[in-house]
């Protein structure tokens, strides 16, 4: 149970969805600009080389593009995040359209939700290393053994570390996995939590793949 070591590289239109409160949210980046008071954090937060670009794309659409240039074992960052909102909600649902340009290179792409998190300014508070430290339920869109091996797996994480004693994931059944995806991550209730990531053919498409657990505050889902 290590710290968590992947990259969040995500292109990201969130939507969060409540019960008694609710709110929708969306950014599809027009004019290639950030269309909500985004913020933008990483672990570690040392060489200040992991950046986010919003990059166009085919028929005048743009993206949001997250890059680190300096190794992890160099103090590059080893993940990062993206938040359209800083309102919370007990009942959520984040969606956004990932791996645009497909992606032969072993990354993990993902959504966060119900997410809490602090900056650590000097790695003092956690004894490891300056940046962003979160707790929350994460969705990774897994290309880590390749696109043809394609899976989803969801986590929940404290203090940047996977608590899950099981794997809770689920393979893409295709061998064309360099492609792009619409994501959605849904966290419901609460005691217990029921966690569902799926993954469609394109936002409004077919369903891919669906995992889930419900969290009854114990590590085992």
């Amino acid at each position: 149970m290590g710290i968590l070591k992947r990259a969040v590289w995500a292109s990201m239109i969130a939507m969060v969805l409540a019960g008694a409160a609710s709110a929708n949210w969306s950014d599809s980046f027009d004019g290639g600009k950030l269309n909500l008071n985004w913020t933008f954090v990483s672990f570690p937060q040392v060489t200040g080389t992991f950046k986010q670009t919003i990059t166009p794309g085919e028929a005048g659409n743009y993206y949001l593009a997250f890059t680190e240039t300096t190794a992890v074992d160099k103090g590059g960052s080893a993940f990062a995040a993206g938040f359209g909102s800083s309102e919370k909600f007990k009942d959520v649902r984040v969606g956004a359209t990932v791996n645009l340009a497909g992606d032969t290179t072993y990354n993990y792409y993902g959504l966060i939700a119900r997410a809490s998190y602090f900056i650590d300014p000097d790695g003092k508070m956690t004894g490891v290393a300056p940046g962003f430290v979160a707790d929350g339920y994460i969705l990774h869109i897994d290309y880590s053994d390749g696109p043809a091996n394609l899976k989803l797996d969801l986590e929940k994480v404290k203090m940047n570390q996977n608590v899950m004693d099981k794997n809770v994931e689920a393979a893409v059944p295709s061998a064309l996995n360099a492609r792009s995806y619409y994501a959605e991550l849904e966290v419901v209730g609460a005691g217990p939590v029921t966690v569902t990531g799926r993954l469609y053919e394109s936002k409004g498409g077919a369903l891919v793949a669906q995992a889930s657990f419900v969290d009854t505050d114990a590590k085992d889902p």
